[in-house]
């Protein structure tokens, strides 16, 4: 969800600081994400492309992270269940 902000002011050097503020918020939400600062080339993106990508990385993340459970739980389905608990507590250390 890209987040578009509106000039409020017809004053032009003030839309233009609040569009840069836009994007340095931005990029601070996709390196957040990403764990790691931005590498030039994608710093340089548009603040609304920056937002889209976060979220994307967002979620993917999630889905990473609940498709891997779902597979965790469906391997564990192979052992004995006295051994789920431990063998479960052992892998997701």
């Amino acid at each position: 969800m890209p987040l578009i902000v509106a000039p409020t002011t017809d004053i032009p050097g003030r839309a233009v600081a609040g569009m840069a503020r836009v994007a340095i918020v931005s990029a601070q939400r996709l390196a957040a994400e990403l764990g790691a600062e931005l590498p030039a080339g994608v710093a340089a993106l548009p603040a609304a492309e920056l937002a889209v990508l976060a979220d994307l990385v967002r979620d993917a993340r999630r889905t990473q992270a609940a498709d891997l459970a779902r597979a965790t739980d469906e391997g564990l389905r192979f052992l004995p269940r006295l051994l789920r608990g431990p063998v479960k507590a052992v892998l997701l250390r």
